[in-house]
This record gives structure tokens, sequence and C-alpha cells, in this order.
């Protein structure tokens, strides 16, 4: 299923991917990619790919909530970061095997070591490749305390525990839903 879905998303997202590569560069110059280190399957680290929406600067300490860099989105950022037109290089992680489209969102590996030492259980989430989309991200907003993580943890292991073919249909129809009513994304 995740070869087809970032197949067919790649195949039709390409024209929606030059467009945006074109703006920023434009708007913003390059690099128009943003990579950053994620945890994934079995506590390996990996490099997820955005389009990226925030300005540029040198920062010695990258690993941040987004929530604490609001200032940082650019005018273009601001449009598609809503309807998660940022992910779009996501469906390339996803070609690569190192994320599926389903499964809890990726951390950056500083996050994941904080949240493990403070949450029981935060580990678990990484018997799943990271996904596109989850049960969380659809359940709940973006968590940037310790009680917020604890509560989006909370539905990541519901789907761990819990997860079959009608749970992934239910999570990808709620998607749609969220990318096309602009719900949750900062």
């Amino acid at each position: 299923m995740d070869l087809g879905i970032s197949i067919l998303s790649l195949a039709i997202l390409s024209p929606v991917f030059l467009i945006l590569y074109m703006a920023i560069i434009l708007t913003d110059g390059k690099p128009t990619i943003f990579t950053q280190k994620r945890v994934g399957l079995n506590n390996s680290n990996f490099i997820i790919h955005k389009i990226r929406t925030m300005k540029k600067i040198d920062d010695l300490n990258p690993q941040k909530y987004v929530i604490d860099e609001q200032h940082r989105i650019t005018k273009l950022g601001r449009v598609i970061r809503p309807i998660r037109l940022d992910e779009i290089p996501q469906f390339y992680d996803i070609l690569r095997g190192e994320m599926s489209f389903i499964g809890p969102r990726p951390e950056q590996p500083k996050f994941v070591e904080e949240l493990s030492q403070k949450l029981p259980y935060y580990k678990l989430r990484h018997l799943l490749k990271p996904g596109l989309s989850g049960w969380a991200q659809i359940n709940y907003q973006y968590a940037a305390t310790i009680e917020e993580q604890s509560i989006k943890l909370s539905y990541d292991l519901y789907y761990i525990k819990n997860r079959n073919v009608l749970l992934d249909i239910q999570i990808i129809l709620r998607t749609i839903e969220t990318v096309v009513f602009r719900r949750g994304a900062k």
C-alpha cells in the first residue's frame, strides 16, 4: 500500500512540487528542501524531507518545536503548511522505505531522548515505521509540552495496539478531511 500511494502521490503532485520549488527560489532563495534527522523504525535515525517553509537562519540549536518558531514561517509557508503541501517530499521518504503512509509521526532525536525518559512506553512508537499521517495527527493537536506529548503518545499506542486495514482507511479518510479543512498544522 505504501509503495502504491507514494508513487501515485508523487506522480499527481509533481507539478505542484515544481511550482512550489520555483516559488521558493523566487521568494526566498535556495535551498528549497528542508532536511532533518528524525527517529524511525527500531530507534534508527533517518533524514526526513520537506519543502522549506521557514526563513533561513544560522542556528546552533536547530532542534526546536515549531510552536517556538512561528516568526520564521515564510509567506508561502503560511499558505502551504495548513494544507500539508510542504510534506510532498515525504512521499519520497515512503518510497525509500524510511516511512510509511500511516504510523506515528517521526520526531527529532533530542526530543525522542527527552520524551523517552519522561514518558513510559514512548519508545514503543518505534516498533512501526513512522508515518506521514497517523491516529494522533487526526485526533489531536500539535504537541509541544510533556502533557500534550503524553496525550499524543496515548493515540500512537492505541494505533500500535489496534492497527488494521479498517483503521488505516479511517485515518486516510480523516487525513483528507484534515487537509481539505486545514485543521491542525502549525
